[in-house]
């Protein structure tokens, strides 16, 4: 396909445009840690930035090209911006047979998962998602391991709010979702910190991009996950993974697991956080959330499942600080999207940032509305855990344990946001300092 008469039938960026997309948002994404947070960086990004996730930039994009089809160059790539929701659900739709893994998040990966589903085509992808679902329990909003889990998240957050009136702070938490994630994956009888302090020093590596991809050090995280997974003692996910483990197997299964373990401990660590911040800066929502979480037997799955209210405090706050605010693709052949070639080779950038604070979305974009969630609507707009075929397999289990965690928290005390400063006044800004949160528990 001749990709100048693609770009002559869509908008294209100048050239100071495509500087300030690269400046203002591809740069930033880079420096905070692509794979893992550099929270140096990613303090001093927030701080500076009053628009991190480019809501007013990609605004502005749209204005001025009069389009939801936007072509721009990333990185030197020729890329889509698709903003356009059904535009949206195609890409989303069509992956991975379409749309696939972008090179550099390949690359990336290849440090610490190569063989990871999330950047799988064809058969592998099949095997490898039919496998991770299976052990996730994808579908299902209350997995069958989930009384461990919540015995797991109990003990772990517990000493944190044990004193009458604790301070607890980014750092208290993330140990916290270390302790859970732990738990979960390979039961708590089975020793996993050294797995996780291995998984940390890959995934900084990763973040450079470049540099071998096959290396001792990855080999050793693998072995040692196997040998989790297999121990007597094994339970969590690593019980329905082990049977999965046969030499020469496709998968392979150290190869999924790394993903698990990341997506807990740092990810959901963070959403749990941020969410924790803004039901302490919300009197109303906080009263409402503890009065749910009365009402609820936390050490009963289903009912933790039935907490509809907390987990759309946890949505919406997902929906207001994506942590992953960019999704791209690459696509694998030629396809069209309304109209608008797109070449094989070439990128698509969903930007998550601008979709989920787009008012032709939901009304009050920067507001912090936990009850817009209750009809359970889902809307392609909000890639939080994506959508589609590759949407995330531990959906339920996310929000499931999320749930949990919260309502340990709020079960016995209330809860006053010390810093960074949120006013439910004001618009919820886009920039959020997690690394920064310290909240103040009162028994009352």
């Amino acid at each position: 396909m001749n990709t100048t008469r693609t770009r002559s039938a869509t908008p294209r960026v100048s050239g100071l445009d495509d500087f300030r997309f690269n400046a203002l948002q591809t740069l930033p994404q880079f420096l905070r840690g692509t794979f893992t947070r550099r929270p140096g960086w990613s303090s001093f990004l927030d701080r500076l930035l009053a628009d991190p996730q480019g809501v007013r930039l990609v605004s502005g994009l749209r204005q001025r090209y009069s389009s939801d089809y936007i072509w721009l160059s990333m990185l030197g790539k020729p890329s889509l911006l698709v903003l356009h929701p059904d535009g949206i659900r195609q890409v989303l739709d069509r992956s991975p047979w379409v749309y696939g893994p972008p090179d550099l998040k390949v690359r990336g990966m290849s440090h610490f998962q190569p063989d990871a589903v999330t950047v799988s085509t064809g058969d592998d992808w099949k095997r490898r998602r039919a496998f991770s679902d299976d052990v996730l329990a994808a579908g299902d909003p209350v997995h069958p391991r989930a009384a461990d889990f919540l015995n797991a998240v109990r003990s772990a957050v517990e000493p944190a709010i044990s004193f009458a009136e604790p301070t607890v702070s980014w750092s208290a938490i993330h140990r916290a979702f270390r302790t859970i994630t732990a738990s979960v994956v390979f039961g708590p009888a089975v020793e996993a910190e050294s797995v996780l302090a291995h998984l940390d020093s890959l995934m900084k590596r990763a973040n450079r991009i470049v540099g071998r991809r096959d290396t001792p050090e990855r080999r050793a995280l693998h072995d040692e996950i196997r040998s989790r997974i297999a121990d007597p003692r094994a339970g969590g996910l690593a019980a329905r993974a082990c049977p999965y483990l046969k030499p020469g197997d496709p998968l392979p299964v150290a190869g999924q697991v790394p993903h698990w373990l990341f997506a807990m401990k740092d990810t959901l660590a963070a959403n749990c956080a941020n969410a924790l911040a803004l039901i302490a800066s919300h009197p109303k929502v906080q009263e409402h959330a503890r009065d749910e979480v009365a009402a609820t037997d936390l050490s009963d799955p289903a009912a933790v499942n039935r907490m509809a209210y907390l987990e759309g405090c946890l949505r919406d706050t997902m929906r207001l600080w994506p942590t992953t605010p960019l999704i791209v693709r690459k696509a694998l052949k030629d396809d069209d999207l309304a109209g608008h070639a797109v070449p094989a080779g070439s990128q698509v950038i969903i930007h998550n940032g601008f979709n989920h604070r787009n008012p032709e979305a939901t009304a009050d974009p920067d507001r912090f509305r936990p009850e817009s969630w209750a009809q359970g609507v889902w809307d392609y707009r909000y890639n939080f855990m994506s959508n589609g075929p590759q949407a995330c397999g531990g959906r339920e289990l996310v929000l499931f344990l999320g749930k949990a965690a919260l309502g340990c928290f709020l079960q016995r005390q209330r809860w006053q946001l010390r810093h960074p400063a949120l006013d439910p006044a004001l618009p919820i800004a886009q920039a959020f300092d997690t690394q920064a949160v310290v909240l103040k528990g009162r028994a009352r």
